[in-house]
């Protein structure tokens, strides 16, 4: 079971899958932190989020030095992530 913030954090990752998500987007329109915020409380909740998902957890990406996308091709998923 996902958790109320683990359920928003995919909504807002599924409702542009063609987007990557920079973290301030994130923190801003999931937790409502500003872009100053230094935390690792993403990082965290990508992670347990990809656990919760199991094989669909591959779909959430990290993209390098940006941040995060819900790819819906995995064979994209990789690439975009390499």
């Amino acid at each position: 079971d996902l958790t109320t913030t683990e359920f928003k954090l995919l909504a807002v990752l599924m409702e542009n899958t063609e987007a990557v998500h920079t973290r301030s987007d994130l923190l801003r329109e999931v937790w409502g932190y500003s872009d100053d915020v230094a935390t690792r409380t993403l990082d965290t909740h990508i992670k347990r989020l990809r656990e919760k998902l199991g094989e669909a957890g591959k779909h959430v990406v990290t993209v390098r030095g940006t941040g995060y996308q819900f790819c819906m091709d995995a064979t994209a998923a990789v690439a975009v992530a390499a």
